[in-house]
């Protein structure tokens, strides 16, 4: 069954070897033995069922970490409505939740939460709980934080320190006349060529 569509088998296989390491470092597991072997050449029916295994233990880890957070919010509601009581949670709500705005950051109206890039996944749900990959400040729309250098700094005092930069870039820039100056210097380059 490997060889019906080679392109697509190939791909199918770089998707594994970029995407379960990803996984194994984010929960801390150790490397997949079976990484290597995750090649069309090497691929056997064992290393399939060793890489199952593996990744039913990535599935259960992950599965009992959604739990733990869901207890989180769930304990985190109780005590509202402790405090508040249900009408008062219902109020709160109804004043600060927007659903408009929770469907766009959370990508609710997405045909497919997951796509397919070239050898990797792209999640498309929940932009703004996804960590930046980027050590430079790049990152997707709606990112919690940046990532410069390794400090993670929040996205509105990033983009607030950003946006000050190139005002005080561009007040300098007027105020020493920089564009003139560089257009009267190529011109004068221009003249001397010619």
């Amino acid at each position: 069954r490997l060889n019906e569509n080679p392109k697509v088998t190939a791909s199918n296989f770089a998707i594994l070897q970029k995407e379960i390491p990803m996984l194994t470092g984010e929960a801390g597991f150790g490397d997949c033995q079976q990484l290597g072997s995750l090649t069309p050449g090497a691929f056997t029916d064992q290393v399939a069922e060793d890489t199952k295994m593996f990744l039913d233990s990535l599935s259960r880890y992950y599965s009992q970490k959604l739990g733990n957070v869901s207890g989180r919010r769930d304990r985190a509601y109780e005590s509202m409505v402790a405090r508040m009581g249900e009408e008062g949670v219902f109020r709160f709500r109804q004043d600060y939740y927007n659903d408009n705005l929770a469907d766009l950051v959370l990508n609710k109206s997405a045909e497919n939460k997951i796509i397919e890039g070239k050898g990797l996944l792209i999640r498309k749900k929940d932009p703004i709980f996804m960590m930046p990959e980027s050590n430079t400040g790049n990152t997707h729309f709606y990112a919690p934080v940046k990532v410069l250098f390794g400090w993670q700094i929040d996205t509105f005092w990033f983009n607030f320190c950003v946006i000050w930069f190139m005002s005080v870039i561009l007040y300098f820039t007027l105020l020493y006349d920089v564009i003139r100056r560089i257009i009267g210097y190529f011109e004068r380059m221009k003249f001397r060529k010619v």
